[in-house]
């Protein structure tokens, strides 16, 4: 099992509150995928662009 982009947050826009998402959860998330076998890509784990405005 392949997890190709796990994410542990979500995108934010321009005018819109920001994104999160709890430690707590995301660590459940992962720790469940992991105890199943699964590989897992961290995507975006840090950082990004802001080409345009758009990340």
């Amino acid at each position: 099992m392949v997890n190709s982009e796990f994410y542990v947050g979500w995108l934010d826009y321009w005018g819109l509150e920001h994104s999160t998402v709890s430690i707590k959860n995301a660590t459940k998330m992962l720790e469940e995928l992991l105890q199943l076998g699964a590989n897992v890509n961290m995507y975006m784990f840090e950082g990004g662009t802001n080409f345009g405005y758009w990340n």
